[in-house]
């Protein structure tokens, strides 16, 4: 706001305002980043939001990181989402996210982060792969029960296939058994059985 003093006898009948946009904020923008972009489970990813448009904060920018929902990752596999500050001066700031472990079988999942920031400047997301760290070998070695079973001709036997205690898989998975050498029963059919989710 301008306060106009008299100038030759003359007086103003009232101030006068300006509106002064700022150019620099139009072509501003935030992108996230992820290094690394792709971890197994229980391990950790920087978040990194970069200010763009060759400009610098004048004040503090707060990013609010959110999740899309495109992600597999579960709410539980991951820590909560929280903020990244850039802070005035700077041009970056970033967030340490941290993946957990669990006892389950499953395929590489994704999180893909989107998020809104200070005076609405656009951020464009990231996305980060997580793969499965329970599937070792120990984890995947199938136990047949009974070891051995003795049935009559044209009987029934029962065999159970599981997997090791407290592991848990998210697809079925199909066990084909066969006659394995050594074997002094003729040959029959494979016979197949299925572990569920």
């Amino acid at each position: 706001m301008l306060n106009p003093s008299t100038i030759s006898g003359f007086t103003f009948s009232q101030p006068v305002t300006f509106s002064i946009t700022d150019g620099d904020l139009a072509a501003a923008g935030v992108t996230l980043s992820a290094t690394p972009s792709g971890v197994a489970e229980g391990g950790s990813s920087v978040i990194k939001a970069t200010l763009t448009g060759g400009i610098k904060a004048a004040g503090d920018i707060i990013v609010t990181l959110s999740k899309e929902a495109s992600s597999t990752l579960g709410n539980t596999e991951h820590g909560a989402l929280s903020t990244i500050t850039i802070p005035a001066g700077s041009t970056e700031g970033t967030f340490t996210l941290t993946t957990s472990t669990d006892l389950l079988l499953e395929t590489t999942e994704t999180l893909v982060l989107a998020g809104t920031a200070t005076n609405g400047i656009p951020v464009s997301g990231t996305t980060i792969t997580v793969t499965d760290a329970t599937g070792t070998t120990a984890n995947k070695t199938l136990q047949i029960s009974p070891a051995a079973i003795t049935v009559a001709e044209g009987g029934k036997a029962t065999m159970t296939v599981a997997l090791p205690v407290n592991i848990i898989t998210t697809q079925a998975i199909t066990v084909i058994l066969a006659k394995g050498a050594g074997s002094s029963a003729s040959s029959r059919q494979a016979i197949t059985a299925s572990l569920q989710p």
